[in-house]
């Protein structure tokens, strides 16, 4: 470890300063053994002479009128360790989009902290932008979804959107970049100067998935092979929910196949991917999930260019099944409770007015995760609701508004439901008062009819 004291107290200890810094960050280099690791710490860290100049601006240049040494520190000082230990790895912790600038320096990795900030804001589309960088810049990248500066992956993403954030971050090209409890789901983040921390349960399910995902990253098309990002396309005109997709793959030497599909938003989706692999025109596939034990046929029909999927799919894995039947289940309960439910399970475009604006009411308080499993358990989409509460609101903007006669014919009616004896029984004089005495009435059906024979039986004589 090398902690370097502060060279500069001035700006007119700049050159020497820097000149002190590639010294004794050389010397502790040399001292390292083969197959030894050194940590080195500055207060400017990596910075280049052009981050520096632009920080401090004319208080940068050394106040004895001698020119600033801005030759940048790392290309020389990699480049002669590299000559002693050509196995000596570099990585650099490096923001503000100065990764490739580092790597054009010498650095064998750089942290991908864009692809962090992008899948914790949970925007797939920037995250597909991203992943379409060349490839000799995304070999270099050090993909992690927690480190010592961030927060527990487990603690800022719940568990479905953790699985899909590690699948995404860790099948894609670059170093792996796990964490210290990241396996085992620990969810407190403990200062890195403490000898401490508290005991924490494993999480079950983040353990057996990254088990998974492990074992998926052991397979030689993922070490060896080839990646390739997937464009995705609507599965249908209108449907927009194929943009939270991320489609890629990887392929060996040997026609070793490993297909990555990630819906990385709230709701269900669909969307067609271009397949990748040649060779199965005109035969049936079966993709497994390596994750969720899933199975799917597939079968080509006509295929005139290897990038367009042209097949079908018979999906027979168990997610579906155990889907239908809970949307089945649904139907029947509500039904036994009279309650109305859409005639076409299977289309809910051809429901009803009613049962449409039903939906908008029941999800106007639902956040997000809950409008998600909300859309799940009946068979939904967000962006069907959202255009059903569209026309509802533009329905409700081309209402004539009541006039004052109406409104009270209104009042009244309303009252007459609520309690229709005692209206009955009341002479025209004091209506006005028996609308204001029945106007409680309107809390609910069950409850106006117990308070209307409290005040029946109070009334008699």
């Amino acid at each position: 470890m090398l902690d370097p004291p502060k060279f500069v107290h001035s700006a007119a200890q700049i050159n020497a300063g820097s000149r002190g810094y590639k010294d004794i960050n050389l010397l502790g280099l040399k001292l390292v053994r083969p197959g030894g690791h050194l940590a080195t710490f500055s207060c400017s860290g990596a910075v280049t002479p052009e981050i520096f100049q632009r920080t401090w601006g004319e208080r940068s240049w050394p106040t004895d009128g001698s020119p600033p040494v801005d030759t940048p520190f790392w290309p020389e000082t990699i480049g002669r360790v590299k000559a002693k230990n050509p196995g000596f790895i570099f990585m650099a912790e490096v923001y503000w989009d100065l990764e490739w600038t580092l790597m054009q320096q010498g650095f064998d990795y750089c942290y991908d902290k864009s692809l962090y900030d992008r899948l914790l804001s949970r925007d797939a589309g920037s995250v597909r932008a991203h992943l379409w960088a060349d490839m000799a810049y995304q070999n270099k990248l050090a993909r992690f979804l927690e480190n010592h500066d961030e927060p527990r992956a487990a603690h800022d993403f719940p568990v479905p959107v953790h699985q899909a954030a590690a699948i995404i971050t860790y099948l894609t090209p670059g170093l792996r970049f796990f964490h210290e409890g990241q396996l085992e789901g620990r969810r407190v983040k403990v200062s890195m100067h403490l000898g401490r921390r508290p005991e924490e349960p494993v999480d079950p399910v983040l353990q057996e998935f990254y088990g998974k995902l492990l074992a998926c990253l052991k397979r030689p098309e993922v070490r060896e092979g080839h990646w390739q990002l997937l464009d995705v396309h609507p599965a249908w005109d209108g449907n927009h929910s194929w943009d939270r997709f991320l489609a890629f793959a990887w392929e060996g030497d040997n026609h070793q196949r490993l297909l990555i599909t990630v819906n990385y938003g709230p709701a269900q989706g669909q969307c067609h991917v271009a397949w990748p692999f040649v060779g199965v025109k005109g035969k049936k596939v079966t993709l497994k999930d390596l994750v969720h034990e899933a199975q799917a046929g597939w079968t080509s029909r006509s295929c005139q260019r290897p990038c367009r999927n042209s097949g079908r799919f018979r999906h027979s894995s168990r997610k579906e099944r155990n889907f239908a039947a809970l949307r089945s289940n649904w139907r029947n309960r509500f039904r036994h409770e009279g309650r109305a439910v859409p005639a076409d399970a299977k289309n809910p475009e051809n429901w009803s007015g009613e049962n449409k604006l039903a939906v908008v009411i029941e999800t106007a308080a639902l956040n997000e995760e809950q409008l998600a499993e909300y859309c799940r358990k009946k068979g939904l989409y967000v962006e069907q609701i959202a255009r059903w509460r569209e026309a509802a609101i533009a329905g409700a903007e081309t209402l004539k508004p009541l006039s004052a006669e109406e409104r009270r014919e209104l009042e009244l009616s309303t009252c007459c439901r609520a309690g229709q004896s005692f209206c009955i029984k009341r002479t025209a004089p004091s209506a006005p008062r028996t609308a204001s005495f029945l106007a409680t009435f309107l809390i609910s059906e069950t409850a106006s009819r117990r308070r209307w024979h409290a005040s029946l039986d109070a009334r008699q004589p």
